[in-house]
C-alpha cells in the first residue's frame, strides 16, 4: 500500500526513454502492445510473425521482424506518451511520496555507447542518479564500469530499418497540427551504412 511505502521513506528517481517512437516500435516488435496499435511482421514479406521477443535471442540470427504501426491517432498517442514522466511525477506528489529527486533519460545515460564524447555526461548522470538513491559512487568507480562500454553499440539507425510501413508513418507525423516534438522522433536518416539491429 501507499502507506507502507511512505513508512519506508523511499527515494525516487525517474528514468525513461525520451524517444517514444523507439519505445513503441520495440514494444510492437516484442508483441507487448495491444494489436490495435500495430503488429510484429516479417521484415521482408510484411506478414504477421510470432518471432516477437525471441528476436533478441542468439538463435534468432537471420530472422528479422519489423513493426507495422497503426497510423490512426499515432501522433496523438506519441504526444500523450511523451507527457507520461510529468504525470508520473504528479502521481508521486499526490500520493505523498514527493517529486522525484532526479530525472534522466535513457538517451542521456546510454549515448556514450555509440558516441565516445558523451561519456563524461553519462558518468555525471549516473552519479547523479545513484547519489539521489543514497549511493556515493566515486568518479573513478563510474569510469571503471562505464568506460569499457564506450563504442560498443551502433548509433540509432533510421526507422526504415525497424518500421515496415515507414513511409506511411512518416507521412502521418508530417501532417499539419502534429506537435514538432513528435515529428522530431522520426529518424529518416541513417548515420552509418553499417547500422543494424544492434541499436534497437
Amino acid at each position: 500500500s501507499v502507506a507502507a511505502l511512505l513508512a519506508m521513506h523511499p527515494r525516487v528517481v525517474l528514468a525513461w526513454r525520451a524517444n517514444e517512437l523507439d519505445t513503441m516500435v520495440c514494444q510492437v516488435r516484442d508483441c507487448f502492445l495491444a494489436s490495435g496499435k500495430g503488429a510484429s511482421v516479417d521484415a521482408v514479406t510484411g506478414e504477421r510473425t510470432d518471432l516477437c521477443f525471441a528476436r533478441r535471442k542468439e538463435g534468432a540470427a537471420g530472422k528479422h521482424n519489423k513493426a507495422r504501426l497503426n497510423v490512426v491517432r499515432l501522433a496523438m498517442r506519441l504526444r500523450a506518451a511523451s507527457q507520461r514522466p510529468q504525470h508520473w511525477a504528479h502521481a508521486l506528489e499526490n500520493a505523498g511520496i514527493g517529486a522525484p529527486i532526479v530525472n534522466a533519460t535513457y538517451e542521456q545515460l546510454a549515448e556514450f555507447e555509440h558516441e565516445a564524447s558523451a561519456l563524461p555526461h553519462a558518468i555525471a548522470n549516473f552519479r547523479r542518479l545513484t547519489a539521489a538513491l543514497g549511493f556515493d559512487v566515486s568518479l573513478e568507480a563510474a569510469q571503471e564500469v562505464l568506460a569499457p562500454l564506450t563504442g560498443t553499440r551502433h548509433p540509432p539507425p533510421s526507422h526504415r530499418t525497424t518500421i515496415f510501413n515507414f513511409d506511411e508513418v512518416q507521412a502521418a507525423l508530417a501532417q499539419p497540427g502534429v506537435h514538432r516534438g513528435v515529428r522530431a522522433l522520426m529518424r529518416p536518416w541513417q548515420k552509418n551504412a553499417n547500422d543494424s539491429e544492434k541499436a534497437g
